[in-house]
């Protein structure tokens, strides 16, 4: 799913920002991104994300309560659009303001220099960069020529093959989170140096991971959602 030309326009100065400002320590994050980063907030467990800005429009997926989305500070009838990480010919998706909590208040903390280690009050996450292994995908060109990775554009290439694949570990006070493999599926290209933490006090309560990622072109943003010591999901965009 393409973001909104607002939101996009917006997402490239932010993008530039985040990692401008990480290599400066201070902020380690671009508060105007962190206004466009939200968590859902539901007391049924999900939200729906709706194909319009309206209750009637139909549900072309949901976001687990806890979960991270992109979203446009415009509104329509109450709902933002919504920007998460998939491609399956839905051109927007909707959830209402409602159901959205802001974290630009949220505090955040860096990584241990370019280790790919950070740790904080418990929580523990650690990024690495085995090699890209062709052999082990099935990997072809679109009629554009743009290189597909077992049926997808890889994040973090600009139409090439990925070099280093993007594993991720996380343990909260001690105990390793179960992360699915669509938590880092089809993300390449890491930079360590972009590892953040984002929580509001209490990592183990309530935690987002972020990284700005990419081989030099070809850069995204990705965001991982931690809620009571559970995954709670991902969001990706690319500027």
């Amino acid at each position: 799913m393409k973001p909104s030309t607002r939101l996009l326009s917006v997402i490239v100065v932010l993008a530039v920002g985040y990692v401008v400002a990480s290599a400066q320590d201070e902020p380690l994050v671009d508060k105007g991104l962190l206004d466009f980063l939200k968590i859902v907030e539901d007391a049924d467990g999900f939200t729906n994300l709706r194909a319009g800005a309206s209750l009637d429009a139909k549900i072309v997926g949901k976001v687990l309560s806890g979960g991270p989305v992109f979203a446009d500070p415009q509104t329509k009838n109450g709902f933002h659009i919504v920007n998460l990480d998939r491609e399956d010919g839905v051109s927007e998706r909707h959830i209402h303001g409602s159901r959205l909590r802001p974290v630009s208040s949220w505090k955040a903390f860096g990584p241990e220099a370019s280790s790919g280690r950070l740790r904080h009050l418990g929580f523990e996450a650690v990024v690495t960069e085995p090699p890209f292994v062709a052999s082990e995908h099935k990997v072809k060109r679109n009629a554009e020529g743009v290189v597909l990775v077992d049926g997808k554009i890889p994040w973090g290439q600009d139409g090439g093959q990925p070099n280093r694949m993007l594993k991720l570990e996380v343990a909260i006070d001690g105990k390793k989170i179960d992360l699915p493999a669509a938590a880092t599926d089809n993300l390449y290209e890491p930079n360590f140096d972009t590892l953040v933490l984002l929580t509001p006090g209490d990592p183990a309560r309530h935690s987002i991971l972020m990284m700005a990622n990419s081989d030099g072109a070809g850069g995204y943003i990705v965001v991982w959602a931690f809620e009571k010591g559970s995954y709670r999901g991902r969001a990706v965009i690319m500027p």
